[in-house]
């Protein structure tokens, strides 16, 4: 299994490994177990029965192979990692995954490494969304360390700091909404800010981005390195547009040296037509080479697109207008959008999930779209249960499968307020991004 992956999720191991991602290491299926609550103990022995305290759980000297499961409720505080899973890898995911651990605070990765993080939420109470000294929710600067399917939220800087420090690692499927804080300049504090050096290989996939102080993904630097970097099947939205100077790009690959073999396939990224930002913006300063853009719907804002240096541009939906982009130079695209459009991107191991794009340029004449669902195994007459990314842990809504699909209405769904900071509005029904699970 060393070059295979296997990783638990809820308990449940995803046994299709024809379809993989590449940068996650093995974890054996025949580590020990070992628990910690957030009443727990630095004088327990991580068993059941007598659980660690977070800190100390994250100190000892666990093998690859090895489970770290965490009880449910709060662990406040800022976290620091010394796990170490050479050769495979450490899981840290729920004990009980309908009873979420949640980290009010900070976790960061500094040494050791190899640790897979999973179904964790992560938040920062603090109210006052001007504060400037508050850390990233997670650090990673340990190699390999993987974030799956994790709730990242409220942060008090950057959502994820995921630097050239942990290369060959993966976020995948995670929910990032509201990290960031308010400034007179601009928004600041990212859903991801990512750096990486070749060869090593970063990927970020499948995850659902929105409404951020600063940037969705920035991949910046002005002294390090952005290469490598594959950017697919994310979902994003109005990124910025919560602070009080406006919105800011979805996704940005940019900075002070040229960007290398970077990847941005099957994203969706979304803005109403006009405003402030750039939608998706490539090399505005430095440039990128041997860039591969494909297969993307990018939508909307000032400019919808900006792209300066060498690429491959093929297969996307680009609205204009566009920046320093000669839409003549690259005719296998289609510079408009589709008036309807649902985009349904299966998650890779937990069954029956699945992440759910609704780009509704018709507005009000359209109050509900059919999204198929058979694909993901539901049988006609089953139920599938929705969440609006918007307020993922508001109402959940259940839906019946008929035809193989489910008709999903664009209205009736309420949006989350931020941690200190009044809720924005809805981007239905314009555009929707959902989570569709068997149960939450």
């Amino acid at each position: 299994m060393d070059k295979k992956l296997a990783i638990r999720i809820g308990h449940r191991l995803q046994k299709d490994l024809r379809v993989v991602l590449p940068f996650l290491l093995a974890v054996s299926l025949h580590g020990a177990t070992y628990y910690a609550a957030p009443a727990g103990s630095a004088s327990c022995n991580g068993s059941q029965s007598c659980p660690w305290d977070l800190q100390t759980a994250l100190n000892k000297p666990l093998l690859g192979g090895d489970q770290l499961l965490l009880g449910g409720g709060i662990y406040a505080g800022n976290f620091t990692s010394s796990l170490n899973g050479k050769g495979t890898q450490i899981v840290v995911e729920p004990a009980d995954p309908t009873f979420l651990p949640r980290i009010n605070g900070s976790l960061g990765f500094f040494s050791g490494g190899y640790v897979t993080v999973e179904g964790i939420e992560f938040f920062n109470s603090n109210t006052n969304r001007s504060l400037t000294t508050e850390p990233d929710c997670l650090t990673l600067e340990a190699p390999s360390v993987n974030l799956i399917h994790d709730i990242i939220h409220d942060c008090g800087s950057d959502g994820v700091g995921f630097w050239s420090s942990d290369p060959n690692s993966t976020a995948y499927g995670n929910i990032i909404y509201y990290n960031g804080y308010n400034a007179s300049d601009r928004g600041h504090g990212h859903g991801i800010y990512v750096q990486n050096a070749a060869p090593a290989t970063k990927l970020i996939q499948d995850n659902v981005i929105l409404n951020q102080f600063g940037w969705g993904i920035q991949a910046y630097t002005e002294g390090g390195n952005i290469d490598n970097i594959t950017l697919r099947g994310n979902m994003l939205s109005m990124n910025g547009c919560i602070s009080t100077v406006g919105c800011n790009e979805n996704i940005i690959v940019d900075g002070y040296v040229v960007a290398h073999n970077d990847v941005l396939d099957s994203n969706v990224a979304y803005y109403p037509a006009g405003g402030r930002p750039t939608n998706v913006d490539l090399g505005f300063y430095s440039g990128v080479a041997s860039a591969k853009i494909t297969s993307n719907y990018i939508v909307g804002g000032a400019y919808s697109f900006n792209l300066r240096g060498s690429a491959t541009v093929t297969s996307n939906y680009i609205t204009t207008p566009v920046l320093d982009f000669n839409t003549r130079s690259f005719p296998a695209n289609t510079y408009s959008a589709p008036s309807l459009a649902v985009v349904v991107r299966p998650d890779l191991y937990e069954p029956g999930r699945a992440n759910v794009a609704v780009l509704n340029l018709a507005k009000q004449a359209v109050k509900s779209v059919t999204v198929p669902v058979a694909a993901l195994g539901y049988a006609n007459g089953s139920w599938v249960m929705v969440a609006t990314a918007e307020d993922y842990y508001g109402a959940h809504r259940s839906f019946q499968v008929s035809g193989g699909a489910i008709t999903l209405p664009l209205t009736g769904w309420t949006v989350a307020a931020p941690i200190g900071w009044k809720a924005p509005a809805s981007t239905l029904p314009a555009f929707g991004m959902f989570v569709l699970r068997r149960s939450f």
